[in-house]
């Protein structure tokens, strides 16, 4: 028997049930609570936000997922994307989802990526046909920038509200981001129990940090059979160096000998993915940083080869993005005091526009696109304006080659109640 899932309006918790039963009740509830945020409480913990979306055309009143939330409600909330991927499959068998909510409030990760020393690469997608299906059902995976997205997702570092200014620094990423390492479980095994991070560095306290990285290097990198494992790493790169070995990378707060090195077809692999073919770290703007994920085993020699690596831009304030605009976008919406999103669309669903940023104060998606004779930008274009005239939901468009050759941005849209879109402070 499905549960029936409760919704929170301000001090009141209502089943969803009566909602979806009684149509004139939801839609005087939702009239009177428009423009706040109930909170979905379908999983252990304070909720998740939704969105009452008023039809102009219409005239009625809908509760509504906010963008990109699916993955944080429960597998058997309506509102989640396991729920609209069961309606879909009713006609069309679609991919599983890579990430699966359990109504513990854990999370499984399907990854890709090796992290045993024999374990082979498995594909992006692996069939689970059966003698049952007309079509092959595919069970989806994901790789290393997915489940270092997902980290950061989970742990809020691609929100932003005025009151983390100055507050967001490496300490804060290391604690929310191995705290959250606690609620994923990859590979059988919660991810925290496969994860070094370096501590934050502390001079009076350098012995202690080494002595519990040692020992965390040898927990990691040996199985409880004695057998050599690969382990997850996960850092700010600090720089790339030259050594016998190959390419070196240091980490910040790690110590100054602590190299992870790759060989050169890993090197360039990385280089050619994640810095067009140079050093990473020469994409960053001034004040950046670059966000590196890997999986590491110890040599024969005691040295700790990369198998495999990925990266991720933040600016300064740890806002990730992957072009110069939604850079440019960022600092400003930061310097402006918005509060924002940046979708890590770790997993999008088909038919959905795919915002650079959603703008809570002004409860409104924000896209840029390239410029409009780039095909591939202009069917993006034209799809998304289809959705949002269907669905008359507002949105921004920040075209480039137009203003200025597309260097500055059209004005941002003005904040409707900033009082009304909290965001998790972390501190």
């Amino acid at each position: 028997m499905q549960r029936d899932i409760q919704m929170r309006f301000g001090e009141v918790v209502i089943p969803r049930s009566q909602l979806e039963n009684d149509p004139e009740f939801k839609q005087k509830l939702l009239a009177k609570h428009y423009k706040s945020y109930p909170l979905c409480l379908c999983r252990p913990g304070t909720g998740t936000q939704m969105v009452i979306a008023y039809h102009s055309k219409s005239k009625t009143y809908a509760l509504k997922r906010k963008q990109y939330s699916g993955e944080q409600h429960a597998a058997d909330c309506p509102s989640s994307y396991e729920a609209e991927r069961r309606e879909r499959n009713e006609s069309t068998p679609v991919p599983d989802s890579a990430i699966l909510r359990l109504a513990d409030g854990s999370t499984k990760f399907n990854l890709s990526t090796p992290t045993t020393m024999r374990e082979p690469t498995v594909p992006q997608e692996t069939s689970l046909v059966t003698g049952n299906q007309k079509k092959p059902a595919k069970r989806k995976t994901l790789g290393l920038l997915g489940l270092l997205s997902f980290l950061y997702q989970e742990a809020g570092f691609n929100s932003w509200s005025p009151n983390m200014y100055g507050k967001r620094r490496y300490a804060q990423l290391y604690k929310y981001l191995m705290q959250k390492a606690e609620e994923i479980v990859v590979k059988g095994d919660v991810l925290a129990h496969q994860l070094w991070m370096p501590e934050p560095y502390k001079k009076d306290d350098q012995e202690n940090i080494e002595a519990r990285r040692q020992d965390t290097f040898n927990k990691r990198l040996y199985g409880p059979d004695g057998r050599p494992r690969r382990m997850l790493v996960v850092g700010v790169l600090r720089k790339l160096v030259p050594t016998p070995h190959g390419i070196g990378i240091k980490l910040a707060q790690a110590p100054d000998n602590l190299i992870f090195w790759m060989n050169d077809k890993t090197a360039g692999s990385y280089q050619r993915q994640f810095g067009g073919g140079e050093d990473p770290l020469k994409q960053l703007g001034e004040g950046d940083y670059l966000l590196i994920i890997m999986t590491v085993e110890r040599t024969e020699r005691d040295h700790f080869f990369v198998a495999q690596v990925a990266s991720l831009k933040t600016t300064s304030a740890y806002i990730p993005y992957s072009t110069p605009q939604e850079r440019t976008l960022a600092i400003d919406l930061v310097d402006k005091s918005r509060y924002f999103t940046r979708p890590m669309h770790i997993e999008d669903t088909p038919g959905i526009p795919k915002p650079n940023f959603y703008l809570h104060d002004a409860d409104i998606a924000m896209h840029i696109y390239a410029d409009s004779s780039d095909p591939h930008a202009a069917q993006a274009l034209k799809q998304d304006e289809s959705y949002y005239e269907r669905t008359d939901e507002p949105h921004w468009v920040w075209r480039l080659g137009e203003g200025e050759e597309g260097v500055k941005h059209p004005p941002l849209p003005a904040p409707a109640d900033t009082n009304a879109t909290p965001l998790a402070k972390q501190a």
